[in-house]
């Protein structure tokens, strides 16, 4: 996952006090050929210009993703 300068790009949205939370899903397939999405929430938060970021796991599904739009 390229994540190369979003920290820059968050930081300008947040500025030196803020916070926001980003959902995001991964589309993976395991070795026993089942597709999987996995659904996450970013938590990225600034408190006087220092920047943190941590992921929280809200769950997995087996879906096959090769047919969604």
């Amino acid at each position: 996952m390229d994540a190369e300068g979003i920290d820059k790009e968050l930081l300008e949205k947040l500025g030196n006090n803020g916070e926001m939370r980003i959902p995001f899903e991964l589309y993976v397939s395991g070795e026993d050929k089942k597709k999987r999405i996995i659904n996450y929430e970013l938590w990225v938060r600034t408190k006087d210009g220092v920047f943190k970021a941590d992921t929280r796991n809200l769950g997995t599904e087996e879906k096959d993703f090769t047919r969604l739009k």
